[in-house]
């Protein structure tokens, strides 16, 4: 196999420097990127392996940081009960069964202290919370939401030795189903 010329090794330079300048641009985009920025709106920046030519979306140090520090929002439906679940920990829930006027059970387990749950009353159905095994607590008793668009929150507040939960309830609640 004979050298290559001058002229072709420098082309292959200029290939070369092209290609770091892109991956550099790439980097770049990458380390300052912004929540929601990137071609795809979605906090990703695309980055090509110069080895193998393949781009792959990465998201950016902003677009991590909110998406760990924002809680996850999910929904329920249905006329329950619904038992939650220990991994479905600090979520924001929405719970509901459209127009109908059905109460839902809504029972809380046992979870580490300070996990968290957030509930909104998404129906006419009022949300009516129960532990699975420990307590609920409310300054006033109250172990209902409200009405539609009710927004409660229950905060695991003590573990006894048995390791179950003591829930404190707060929000916007009600004692009865008026």
């Amino acid at each position: 196999m004979a050298d290559p010329t001058n002229a072709a090794l420098a082309l292959r330079q200029v290939a070369l420097e092209d290609q770091m300048s892109a991956w550099l641009d790439q980097e770049y985009a990458f380390a300052f990127g912004t929540v929601n920025g990137g071609p795809n709106g979605d906090g990703t920046f695309p980055f090509t392996n110069l080895k193998t030519g393949e781009t792959v979306l990465r998201k950016c140090a902003a677009q991590v940081q909110y998406e760990a520090s924002t809680p996850k929002m999910l929904k329920k439906t249905g006329l329950g009960p619904f038992t939650m679940l220990a991994s479905e920990i600090n979520i924001v829930w929405l719970i509901g069964n459209g127009t109908a006027p059905a109460n839902i059970s809504v029972r809380l387990p046992d979870a580490p202290f300070g996990s968290q749950y957030m509930f909104i009353q998404y129906g006419s159905g009022r949300l009516i919370f129960s532990a699975v095994a420990g307590t609920i607590v409310n300054r006033q008793g109250f172990t209902r939401s409200a009405g539609k668009s009710a927004l409660t929150l229950a905060i695991c507040t003590a573990v006894d030795a048995n390791g179950h939960s003591e829930w404190t309830l707060g929000g916007d609640m009600s004692l009865t189903n008026t």
